[in-house]
């Protein structure tokens, strides 16, 4: 039994786009099953029904200055690797 399955998502991936289970065990994904099949037992299952979901994607996305008050701003990328 997985620890995790994330059920019936539209999962994006480097292949496309499929309706699909995502299976994980482990803290690892070990099977991307399309919805056709059962859902597999698991600790855990989350419906991802109408849901976007992508497995193994990194945020790139990174702010370096913040304009709030209390915060305080790298100004640049060399800055920012000192934090």
């Amino acid at each position: 039994m997985s620890s995790l399955v994330i059920a019936n998502g539209l999962v994006v991936n480097s292949f496309g786009s499929r309706t699909a289970h995502v299976v994980v065990d482990g803290g690892r994904i070990c099977a991307v099953l399309d919805a056709s099949e059962p859902v597999p037992a698991a600790d855990r299952v989350i419906d991802a029904a109408g849901r976007v979901v992508i497995p193994g994607g990194v945020d790139g996305h990174c702010v370096f200055r913040q304009v709030k008050v209390g915060h305080f701003g790298a100004k640049n990328q060399a800055t920012a690797a000192r934090f």
